[in-house]
Formats: C-alpha cells, structure tokens, sequence
C-alpha cells in the first residue's frame, strides 16, 4: 500500500504538472524526447568539395550555362533516407583585377541570424550591369533530381547538390559560400553549420 501511495503521488504530479516541469523531471515521470537531439549537420571541408563548373571562363560578354556544384551524405543516426538538411548558398562578385586566389573574407557571409529571417533579405539586382551590386541568396537547397514535396531514396552514399548559375558577366570574380543547415522538429531553431564551403570562378573578357 506504501508503495502504490507514492506511484499514485508521482503519477498525479506529473499529470497536473507543466510540461517544463515534465521534462525538468524526465526520469521520474518517464519523459522521452519525441524527435532526436537536433545536432549541428557534420560537414568536414576537408571531404566535402564545392566546384564551379570551370575555374576560369574567357567569354566576349558573358558567361551562362555554369553550375555549383557538391556532394554530402546527411548520416545522422545511420538513417538511409534522412531529410532535414538543406543547404544555403550566397554568390557576389569582385571587378577581376588579378589572377592570385581571394583571401579568406572576401566571400560571403551566412549567419543563423541572417537565415532566422531578422536580417534584411539579399537582392538580386541586373547581373549584367556592371555598375550595379549583385548579391544572389539561395536557400533550402534540396539534392539534385529530388522532386519537391518527395522523401529522398535511401541511400548510403552522398548525394549530389547543383545549383544554376545566372549569366556571369565578363570582367567580374564571382565568390560563392555554401552552409548546410539542419531543420530542427523539436520546436528549436534550425542549426547552421560552423564550417562552411567556398569556391569562386573569374569570368575573363576576350579580346574579341
């Protein structure tokens, strides 16, 4: 009787009690997570390489037809078929005054607090001006030949991302910055990952 009186005490408390007090008392009241821990996506650069489809173009005006490209392999928990990565990708551009790679700071930033929706939106303004700015933000990149609104095929190799590139005006070092960032289901913000991607194209004019 003394020990069906505390079972009944415990299950009147967690029944009556608020959830932050349910959870703040997981092991007493049986508490579970419903959705798993929503961890930071594991993207190593050292394994995860992001290409522009040439390294340098010399065209007479402009340049179409160049793809970002990059593989990953979301293996959170050895599930083959999960789907709660997406990647950002934010493109700018330079005047192309000399050929030696670009330092480290001259690509593009992707914050959480920029991708939480607080911070202004980027613009993309008229890539073939050559006096107007151009920034070109994508988000929620899903892998390649996955239709919309569709689960992936399991799969236990990576997978490959592209992105279409608009026309890359001529006289310009285009500079792209890639982020993966997993959604969260357990009502927590999405998490940005703290390594990132980078690569960049110079788009030459010809002489002609």
């Amino acid at each position: 009787p003394v020990e069906l009186e505390k079972i009944s005490k415990k299950l009147d408390k967690c029944a009556n009690a608020d959830p932050s007090d349910i959870i703040a008392n997981a092991e007493e009241c049986g508490y579970k997570n419903l959705y798993t821990e929503c961890v930071i996506p594991e993207v190593d650069p050292g394994n995860l390489e992001f290409t522009f489809s040439n390294d340098t173009v010399e065209v007479e005006r402009v340049s179409v037809g160049q793809e970002l490209s990059w593989e990953y392999l979301n293996n959170l928990g050895g599930v083959k078929d999960r789907d709660d990565v997406r990647f950002e990708a934010r493109l700018t551009r330079v005047p192309l005054v000399h050929d030696a790679a670009p330092a480290t700071e001259s690509f593009p930033e992707i914050s959480a607090y920029e991708i939480s929706g607080s911070a202004a939106p980027l613009v993309v303004r008229d890539p073939l001006a050559k006096n107007e700015e151009f920034h070109v933000a994508l988000s929620d990149i899903s892998p390649a030949n996955q239709p919309v609104y569709t689960d992936p095929f399991p799969s236990e190799l990576p997978r490959q991302y592209v992105v279409q590139m608009p026309p890359l005006q001529c006289g310009f070092r285009y500079l792209a910055t890639v982020k993966a960032r997993r959604f969260c289901f357990d009502g927590g913000e999405d998490r940005l990952s703290s390594k990132q991607g980078v690569t960049y194209i110079d788009v030459k004019c010809s002489a002609g």
